[in-house]
């Protein structure tokens, strides 16, 4: 079965067993289908949420002839010939109950995405955000995160435009699934990090459970397990799992830094991501020294100072500005 543009087939068997009215080997070819991926599960589970508001919106006066006729006209949508159905059921049923279906995702989207949508943005502060299922959601600076008010169905679904660390309640009967630019994240209860931020690829990082992975829709996913990371690449599509090996992932929520043989040059640049601060070195080869070290929640005044001190800089603060250049330290 097709699971982006449903034919008409597929439309009708789906229609057909959601109401009751199908039977033998057409059943067990939607069962089949339903549990052949995570995908088809997923969209299965959201067509029967539009099915059940359909049920509910057909209790009012509707013209449900009229509104078919108006969707089959710009549709251009035509019954399949008796020759080829695959359905025990007429078809002007079925076409009926596709137009109360029309009438029932208008329902629903609008209940979910308009009545029940909360918007999230966090300026130059981290935030901490409690959802109301229990989870916990840490959000980086400039982070967006979309969420109902109250998760309704059999779904938990959220969207995040940028980065932040879940820590998701665990309920095996309500998934939680997060759309990140063009990555699926799907979990039970676990606890990981996302990066959305760089040029449209999407980084993952698992600190605790088990993490489905992968694209939009769950296609071509990879499950992450502990320490493990994945990268989709916004260019090629890929995903790319490895082992994580980068200590400091945490370091925007924690402001806790281990450097071991680390470059200045990637010191320096973590610290402005994390601080939101600008550091200007003046001779390009200090970007070379490598550092060891621990950080754990000091200002980036006092880490400056500290490595001022290791390798006698001179530094000068100016606002958010540092400037280091070597020499004898003042």
């Amino acid at each position: 079965m097709k699971t982006n543009k449903r034919n008409i087939e597929d439309w009708l068997l789906l229609a057909a067993y959601l109401s009751n009215n199908v039977e033998g080997d057409d059943g067990n070819k939607l069962i089949k289908w339903k549990e052949g991926s995570d995908r088809n599960s997923l969209e299965f589970q959201k067509t029967e949420k539009i099915w059940t508001v359909a049920g509910q919106v057909s209790k009012y006066n509707i013209d449900v002839e009229s509104a078919w006729n108006k969707v089959n006209s710009k549709a251009d949508i035509r019954p399949v010939s008796s020759n080829k159905s695959i359905l025990r059921i007429s078809v002007a049923y079925i076409l009926r109950i596709a137009a109360v279906v029309v009438f029932g995702l208008i329902a629903w989207y609008t209940t979910q995405f308009f009545m029940n949508e909360k918007t999230f943005t966090a300026g130059d502060k981290l935030v901490q955000l409690a959802l109301n299922d229990g989870s916990q959601v840490a959000l980086n600076r400039e982070t967006q995160l979309k969420y109902p008010e109250k998760f309704n169905g059999n779904l938990r679904e959220v969207y995040l435009n940028g980065e932040a660390y879940f820590e998701v309640a665990k309920n095996p009967k309500k998934p939680f699934i997060i759309h990140a630019a063009d990555a699926c994240i799907m979990v039970i209860g676990t606890s990981f990090n996302i990066n959305s931020n760089n040029n449209g690829n999407v980084e993952l990082i698992v600190n605790s459970g088990v993490v489905v992975f992968g694209k939009e829709g769950l296609k071509d996913k990879v499950v992450l397990h502990v320490n493990e990371k994945a990268i989709l690449d916004a260019k090629s599509g890929n995903i790319l799992k490895d082992k994580n090996a980068d200590s400091n992932y945490l370091s925007w929520k924690t402001k806790k830094f281990i450097f071991r043989e680390t470059k200045l040059q990637e010191v320096f640049s973590l610290l402005q991501k994390v601080y939101g601060i600008n550091i200007y070195v003046k001779d390009a080869g200090l970007n070379n020294l490598k550092l060891t070290a621990t950080y754990d929640k000091l200002e980036p005044a006092e880490i400056i100072k500290m490595i001022k001190i290791t390798f006698n800089f001179k530094t000068k603060e100016i606002g958010n500005n540092y400037i280091v250049e070597a020499g004898s330290s003042i």
